[in-house]
């Protein structure tokens, strides 16, 4: 939990010295709001991978390879589907390229087969 203490100024009031009706003395008058803010991501938060605390709520997001539905889950997202490469094999939050035999994968471009290795 976080707590917030804010000092605002409320007014400035004058008024006229009993005393000396002649004077005047100011007074000014100031009020303490203490927002207190509950963090939803302490313990067992509402997100299924990440949880980021904000004033007043929270808001979830998702680790790389992931992304977010309804809010608080997170889904793998399938980069072979994506088209990443001709012999894909997808992996909770990433994926590989492979290729066939006779073939290597290109170590500049990581997703084409080159031919003609030993």
């Amino acid at each position: 939990m976080s707590i917030n203490i804010l000092l605002h100024k409320s007014f400035h009031y004058v008024f006229k010295d009993n005393k000396d009706n002649s004077r005047y003395k100011s007074l000014n008058l100031y009020f303490v709001v203490i927002i207190l803010d509950i963090d939803e991501c302490e313990d067992s938060h509402p997100c299924h991978q990440l949880c980021f605390n904000t004033n007043g709520s929270y808001t979830c997001g998702c680790k790389s390879g992931y992304e977010l539905t309804n809010a608080n889950d997170c889904i793998d997202i399938d980069e072979c589907q994506r088209g990443r490469c001709s012999r894909c094999t997808n992996w909770p939050g990433s994926f590989k390229c492979s290729c066939d035999d006779g073939y290597r994968l290109n170590l500049t471009a990581l997703n084409v087969c080159d031919s003609g290795y030993l």
